[in-house]
């Protein structure tokens, strides 16, 4: 009998010594905040799928979430990384149970959903917290009769970095800082006034890209973009629109490929995101678009061929989800490969940003004279 008893005290014993090494469903590696003008996207990298609970509390207002079975192996954001909605970030243990606690700023609006691996990440959880009272933002001018309004889109953004270069130069930040310059460039135009779809390191999804520019009656959208390929030796600037039917080049399809993911990337709920990111064909509402961006892009491309070499033939086109507004003519630019350490270093050169952005400029004015858009409204000596 006592044997039989210290027999089922060793299973025992071994069975906790084997769940001791199971103990944890996953690690919580890190937590990443960004914000946003309209939200803060607080992101928890994970090292596997988990169990996790989400709740509110009110006086004072937090969001609570608990992980069963998991670890937290990072770090907490620092205060200066929390913004205007999150005051603080806590976090405790007890048995199984693992919980952060979000102190509030004020009252929000919150979502969150798991994100399957993508690219670079992992498994993750985001929460994204709204503003339940949104702040009267200061409008923005109105369109005038003779204004020629020009939307300048920087790719990527947030926690998606878009490319990464030889050097790990990171595609956002490059063309976050030429697009601030290529605005500066146009609002010395008289007659043309330039937006930011965005003015900081934060993601915004690819309709709402296209929606910002509608908003504002834009007449024209170009989107700021680095190349990159496994091969290192690739090099030169694209100049890219829209296209009716598909794809074409098998390039200009990848390209298109890549960067359609980017809501993927950045963590959209997928139950949110476009579904014109998925097609390839757009109906006929959109052949004028086309024609005209095809013309943008030629001059465009016909001036930056002035700073560096071309990569392809002419504009080539595909279905580029940021790329279709139906009334506003738009192109992507992609400055070059920062995949090339020659390119990289180039691009990151002051001097060369500023060929680059005086030729983008030029183009755009030159379209803008020749090529008026809307209902005979604009007046090509408004422009100069």
């Amino acid at each position: 009998m006592l044997k039989i008893r210290f027999l089922l005290s060793a299973f025992a014993a071994l069975l906790l010594l084997l769940s001791g090494f199971n103990a944890f469903a996953a690690n919580i590696n890190d937590i990443r905040i960004w914000n946003s003008p309209d939200r803060t996207r607080i992101v928890f990298d994970l090292s596997g799928s988990v169990e996790y609970k989400f709740f509110e509390l009110k006086n004072p207002n937090r969001i609570v979430i608990d992980f069963s079975d998991s670890r937290f192996t990072g770090q907490l954001p620092k205060s200066g990384e929390l913004g205007n909605r999150v005051s603080k970030v806590r976090t405790g243990k007890h048995d199984d149970l693992i919980r952060f606690v979000f102190d509030l700023k004020s009252a929000v609006r919150a979502e969150h959903f798991t994100l399957i691996p993508i690219e670079n990440y992992g498994d993750r959880l985001v929460l994204d917290l709204y503003a339940t009272l949104v702040k009267k933002q200061k409008s923005k001018p109105k369109k005038v009769d003779d204004e020629f309004i020009v939307v300048i889109d920087a790719g990527h953004g947030g926690e998606d970095p878009g490319a990464v270069g030889a050097a790990k130069t990171l595609e956002k930040h490059l063309v976050l800082k030429i697009a601030k310059q290529l605005q500066k460039e146009l609002n010395n135009v008289k007659g043309i006034r330039a937006e930011l779809t965005r003015k900081g390191d934060y993601y915004i999804p690819l309709r709402k890209r296209r929606k910002i520019a509608a908003d504002l009656n834009a007449d024209l959208f170009v989107s700021i973009h680095a190349d990159a390929f496994t091969k290192r030796s690739a090099n030169g600037i694209s100049v890219f629109a829209l296209s009716q039917r598909g794809a074409t080049s098998q390039r200009a399809r990848l390209v298109a490929q890549r960067e359609n993911s980017a809501d993927f990337v950045a963590g959209e709920n997928l139950s949110q995101i476009d579904r014109d990111v998925a097609e390839t064909v757009v109906d006929l509402s959109y052949q004028g678009q086309i024609s005209r961006s095809v013309a943008l892009g030629s001059m465009v491309r016909t001036r930056l061929s002035r700073v560096g070499r071309l990569h392809g033939h002419g504009v080539e086109q595909a279905g580029f989800a940021v790329l279709k507004a139906p009334d506003i003519p738009s192109i992507l630019v992609e400055v070059g490969f920062i995949s090339n350490p020659k390119e990289e270093r180039r691009l990151n050169q002051k001097s060369y940003q500023k060929k680059i952005v005086k030729e983008i400029a030029t183009g755009v004015v030159q379209y803008a004279k020749k090529y008026p858009w809307g209902q005979e409204r604009w007046r090509t000596s408004s422009i100069q």
